[in-house]
């Protein structure tokens, strides 16, 4: 169901787009400290997961500030990396929502996907024991009109009835794109 976002180079160029759209507000604030103007300091990521994307597709959006003395960074933030991971952020969720916990799917993704097995096991877990404890999701499930029983899989069904299948990905990324915890 969702393999076919995972190598799409149209949903590749979108996730890029709306980071460009993130990394321009993020300019556009200045420095978070002294607010003086910012210059760009971008850099290319080695994201795993999908190995005929343009290179342009892994350049990370990042921000110095221009003041002497001050020269604080500031990465904008980005639906297409989930902070140091060295996976995409949509292959870190749409993985684990096509896993659903279910352990006869591990050696498919693995080679399909080129994705070790403890690396599998590192994300269902995160999925079932850390995110349902965060202070993001108890703010964010008090907003849902539903009970989500499993993660990530649940949720995106839920945006599912009032989205298409697309935005509701975007949805998501976008949510946790404000969860700044590790994957």
């Amino acid at each position: 169901m969702y393999h076919k976002y995972l190598s799409s180079k149209n949903f590749f160029e979108f996730l890029y787009k709306t980071d460009q759209d993130l990394a321009k507000k993020t300019k556009e604030k200045g420095c978070r400290i002294c607010g003086s103007k910012v210059h760009v300091a971008n850099y290319m990521r080695k994201p795993r997961g999908v190995g005929d994307l343009a290179d342009d597709f892994s350049l990370c959006f990042s921000f110095c500030c221009s003041r002497d003395g001050c020269r604080k960074r500031a990465l904008a933030q980005s639906i297409r990396f989930f902070g140091r991971a060295v996976y995409w952020g949509v292959h870190m969720v749409l993985i684990s929502a096509m896993l659903n916990g279910r352990s006869p799917e591990l050696k498919k993704i693995m080679s399909e996907f080129n994705v070790d097995i403890k690396t599998l096991k590192r994300w269902r877990q995160w999925w079932k024991d850390f995110f349902p404890t965060t202070k993001f999701w108890k703010k964010l499930k008090g907003e849902l009109y539903e009970e989500v029983e499993l993660f990530p899989q649940g949720f995106l069904m839920i945006l599912q009835k009032y989205n298409s299948e697309n935005d509701a990905i975007i949805k998501l990324l976008h949510l946790l794109n404000g969860l700044k915890e590790p994957i």
